[in-house]
């Protein structure tokens, strides 16, 4: 366990003594390379990213759009401590450790604020991103300016503004190998003394990084379209008011994971069989095509579902400031709404088992104002108040057709039953009762064919989900900073928070052998309980709670270059309502809180060429809401004891030269559940020994990686009057870590270095580029899950698929100015 207040101490002494350090002979070294101020607005207000007392990576549109960072997955690549992964229903995001997990229930604990509205469902985390002044990752509980259950850090996503001249540009990029193209056109400028306005446009297509062997075809397909208008209004000096309407679709074909490795099965069915072998086995022996699987790490997929993801979003915002008197008054009023409709390979392998239908439809508005103090004063302050409400509509079918897997093994067990009938033309008995041993094959191979037979009843069926819930927040906030003197601050802030859910869900299981949708009968609801631990039932339930957060930060300039500082803060995020489990009694989830202790470090170094900031964090979670995979169909959604994220991360810049710029972080991360005694088993834990539940206390969550890093080289420098070649390479590291719920070992990933670069060539008005990503070729796994029913009692060969990340690609850029 890291002794956290000696590594403090220790680090803190070091980053003081090594800025002092640096710093001191800065009027022998001094020359005119200075950096540029990085701005952000991390606390409401615009102010120099070394005056923020708080854990912050700012990414600014152009490096986004010059790297191809389109989306948080490509992000994670550059920022320590924060992830973003993919699963097959859903997206996890994650800061210091801490994320949500799989439901679509769930709230995020990162949340995403664009243009200062919460984004917190999962599903807008697929959100691609477009024409964006800037990306803040702000690492630690947000509780107060920012609110909405930001328990474990936020995204502050800021989009490009009109501005005051007239530009426009339009960038293209075409990948080949992958047939990846995209296109941004974006036009900007006044409209008239008083209005500017802003349209920025993004459309890409992708054919996909994996070959379908089953149906030939290349997936995961893209096909996304973004459009967005933006228009300015300032009709005095004190009155500013802005309006946003943008639409985005984000169409996927297929899916990015594959079947990834597994264990041999000790069935005695199936004895030393993979699952992949076990499916060739019943096709064999019962005669019915129930697919293939290699089960094989190959960025090659056997799926014969069509499976399609179809999603859209809709973003009004409209933000307004007035500058009255001696403090700002803005008002910021948002709707959101997305769509959802897709149909997901639901056992995540090419075996024939079970599909999944998915509708999800949400709709948010919200209003906050807000009063701000215009700063420099000995006290400034920023007060306001928040309400938002959303409306959450669910739907999922799992259906199971009439030749598959279970049906296979349906057909075993009548042979098993009957050994002297014939099956399909064939007996399967006799190669099987061997199996069993010596002494009683009879009974035993009875009484597992009386088992298996029973899953006759699975076939044409369907187990239909469907969730509504609302929710209605209410809440003020205040901050307050006490300039105590020119080298003293003082910060007190505290946010009070009402929110009222309600919710219900109900799931009903289908006969679908007449074509239709009718009730099923008992014996049909029974076999679906013992194997997808699913039953009919309706709930319905609601719930308010009331929670106020606070923070208090201390700060000491103790020179002019090196400003120190300390605070304390807690958190809170609303419990809610599980949207997916099967069984009446897992329906309701309880509140989480935290409370975070960080100490820093913010210093100018070399007068004004180079940066380093440190900080240090123990943050201490209860009641972690936590979701895991049950193995079968479902995620079981409850409440960890209690957990704790500890670390220390690091982050510079240096200009080496005046054409070569130094950017790097680094992170170290200890994350351990302090309690976890109700955590789901692997199944091959369950297999060995029985348990189905394991104690994870003292273990590391999924998404915890000990170290990561970043380091960027930046080498601009001109080769004529008229012309630039630009040159970039990015390396990220990240240790070890697991990227399945239940720890499985043979999940984890090692770890791994990854390079992306960049060449161009730049004029005034035009630039082409050569871009690589993932230039190392890492085939590292972002997201795991067990495949479904694959180690469960009845095949028990667990075995694990998995979203691979983005191979290797290099891409020509292009774009021109005008």
């Amino acid at each position: 366990m890291m002794k956290i207040h000696t590594v403090n101490k220790n680090l803190l002494s070091l980053s003081i003594a090594a800025s002092i350090a640096i710093a001191a002979p800065t009027l022998a070294i001094a020359d005119d390379l200075m950096l540029e101020e990085i701005v952000v607005t991390a606390q409401k207000r615009e102010q120099s990213l070394q005056d923020v007392p708080i854990s912050v990576s700012a990414v600014d549109g152009e490096k986004m759009a010059e790297a191809g960072i389109s989306n948080l997955e490509d992000l994670s690549a550059y920022v320590p401590n924060f992830q973003q992964a993919n699963s097959p229903l859903g997206q996890v995001i994650s800061i210091r450790g801490v994320s949500s997990g799989i439901n679509q229930g769930f709230e995020q604990s990162v949340v995403q604020y664009v243009d200062d509205i919460a984004i917190g469902r999962g599903p807008m985390a697929r959100m691609p991103f477009m024409d964006l002044e800037r990306v803040e990752i702000l690492r630690g509980p947000q509780n107060v300016l920012f609110g909405k259950n930001s328990i474990g850090g936020a995204i502050s996503i800021t989009t490009a503004k009109p501005t005051e001249d007239f530009e426009g540009s339009v960038q293209v990029e075409h990948e080949n190998k992958y047939g990846s193209n995209e296109i941004q056109a974006m036009v900007s400028g006044p409209l008239s003394d008083t209005v500017g306005a802003r349209l920025a446009i993004r459309a890409h297509q992708e054919d996909g990084y994996f070959d379908n062997t089953t149906n030939g075809d290349d997936e995961q397909q893209k096909d996304e379209l973004t459009a967005r208008l933006t228009l300015d209004w300032t009709p005095t000096d004190t009155f500013n008011a802005s309006l946003k309407l943008e639409h985005s679709s984000f169409d996927f074909e297929g899916r990015g994971e594959e079947v990834i490795a597994g264990y041999d099965s000790v069935s005695p069915l199936f004895t030393g069989m993979s699952y992949g072998e076990i499916g060739e086995y019943l096709t064999a022996v019962t005669g019915q095509d129930i697919g293939y699987e290699d089960g094989t790490q190959n960025r090659k997929r056997q799926t014969n579902n069509d499976e399609y993801s179809d999603n859209e979003t809709n973003q009004v915002v409209l933000t307004m400031n007035w500058d009255y008197y001696e403090f700002t008054i803005t008002s910021v009023t948002g709707y959101v709404d997305y769509e959802l409709d897709e149909d997901t390979d639901l056992d995540l392998s090419g075996l024939e088992s079970i599909r999944a239908a998915q509708q999800e439809k949400f709709d948010q508005i919200s209003q906050e104002i807000r009063f701000t103090s215009p700063g420099g004063e000995t006290v400034d302050w920023i007060a306001g108040a928040y309400y938002q409400s959303w409306d959450l509509e669910y739907g999922q079918q799992n259906i199971v057709d009439d030749e598959n897997l279970t049906s296979a093994l349906s057909d075993i067990g009548l042979g098993l039953l009957a050994p002297f009938a014939r099956v399909t033309g064939f007996n399967p008995a006799a190669s099987l009762l061997a199996n069993y041993g010596v002494g009683a094959p009879f009974l035993a191979a009875t009484a597992a064919g009386r088992q298996l037979f029973s899953l006759k009843e699975i076939n044409n069926t369907s187990n239909n989900r469907d969730y509504s819930g609302t929710s209605d927040t209410y809440s003020a906030f205040g901050q307050a900073t006490w300039n105590v003197n020119e080298e003293v601050r003082l910060t007190l802030g505290a946010r009070y928070t009402l929110e009222e859910k309600d919710a219900e869900r109900s799931l009903t299981i289908y006969d679908t052998s007449g074509g239709g949708l009718t009730p099923a009968g008992i014996e049909t609801q029974l076999v679906m309980g013992g194997v997808f631990g699913i039953e009919n039932h309706a709930v319905k339930d609601d719930r308010r709670e009331e929670s106020v957060t606070g923070t208090l930060i201390a700060e000491w300039d103790a020179t002019e270059d090196l400003m120190l500082y300390a605070s304390v803060s807690n958190g809170f995020k609303a419990g809610g309502f599980d949207a997916r489990a099967g069984r009446a009694d897992d329906f309701e989830y309880e509140d989480e809180t935290v409370i975070n202790y960080e100490i820093g470090t913010k210093a100018e170094l070399l007068g004004g060429r180079a940066q380093l900031n440190a900080a240090i964090f123990y943050t201490d979670y209860t009641d972690l809401q936590v979701s895991q995979f049950d193995g079968t169909v479902g995620f079981v959604v409850g409440n960890a004891a209690s957990a704790r994220s500890q670390g220390i991360e690091l982050d510079g810049r240096i200009m080496l030269t005046e054409e070569l710029l130094l950017i790097g972080s680094m992170a170290y991360l200890d994350y351990e559940f302090k309690e976890y005694e109700g955590a789901a088993c692997p199944p091959k834990v369950t297999l060995d020994t029985g348990s189905v539940t394991c104690d994870l206390s003292g273990e590391p969550s999924t998404f915890a990686p000990e170290m990561s890093a970043s380091i960027t080289l930046n080498y601009i420098t001109p080769i004529s009057d008229a012309l630039n070649l630009h040159m970039t390479m990015d390396t990220s590291y990240r240790s070890a870590q697991y990227v399945e719920a239940t720890l499985e070992p043979l999940m984890e990933q090692d770890s791994e270095i990854n390079v992306n670069a960049r060449i161009a060539l730049e004029a005034e008005n035009w630039m082409l580029a050569l871009v690589g990503k993932n230039l190392t070729d890492n085939d590292d796994i972002g997201y795991s899950a067990a495949t479904p029913v694959s180690g469960s009692a009845l095949l028990q060969a667990p075995t694990y698929s998995g979203y691979q990340v983005n191979p290797r690609t290099v891409a020509i850029q292009a774009k021109y100015n005008f």
